[in-house]
């Protein structure tokens, strides 16, 4: 009986060891994913201002800490359905617009109905607009937001679960140019404790 509850006990605690393994390995490879997805943006926000390093260009580049995420939500329509229905008793005809419409008839009849589709949205995620920029900055918004729209729609929030940023700008070393700060959220509902994890970068 003493060997038995002593294997137990061990079991348990083998058991125990495995689980934080498995997390911290999880951990580990989420923040590495993080890095990469750092280094991507970083590349980005370079590139875009790039053009403005000219002491005589005039135009300043956007600001990328005025990016923020949206929800974005699929509008409604209404259709109208006609169908012939043939037959003994009762015919239904059946029409498909954008809905569904269904009539009765009598033998040989014909059959008309309207359809319209629940009023619902659709919601089809968050996506980051760039719109809010300084009336000095704005020459390249459309840009800059196409820019985080592709790095945060195709890279980072597949890549990580429940994932969220924030941007901090600060001033950079060259006048009108920033520094970021950015930080990268995830919580992973497989770990359990559902407290987010966090990867923060200075972006030059």
């Amino acid at each position: 009986m003493v060997a038995v509850t002593i294997l137990g006990a061990g079991l348990l605690g083998l058991a125990v060891a495995q689980n934080k393994m498995a997390r911290s390995s999880q951990n580990a490879y989420y923040r590495g994913v993080a890095a990469d997805l750092a280094n991507d943006l970083a590349s980005r926000i370079r590139a875009v201002r790039s053009p403005y390093l000219s002491p005589t260009n005039p135009i300043k580049p956007p600001d990328f800490s005025k990016c923020r995420t949206v929800l974005v939500s699929t509008g409604n329509g209404n259709g109208n359905g006609n169908g012939n229905g043939n037959g003994n008793g009762n015919g239904n005809g059946i029409g498909i617009g954008i809905g569904i419409g269904i009539g009765n008839g009598n033998g040989n009849g014909n059959g008309n109905g309207n359809g319209t589709p629940s009023s619902a949205s659709v919601q089809i995620g968050p996506r980051p607009v760039c719109d809010q920029q300084d009336a000095d900055r704005q020459n390249y918004a459309a840009l800059a937001e196409n820019e985080m729209s592709e790095w945060w729609g195709d890279k980072a929030s597949p890549q990580l679960p429940r994932a969220n940023f924030t941007l901090t700008q600060v001033p950079g070393s060259s006048a009108n140019f920033f520094r970021y700060t950015l930080t990268l959220s995830w919580t992973d509902p497989r770990l359990g404790s559902g407290t987010p994890e966090s990867f923060k970068v200075v972006i030059e």
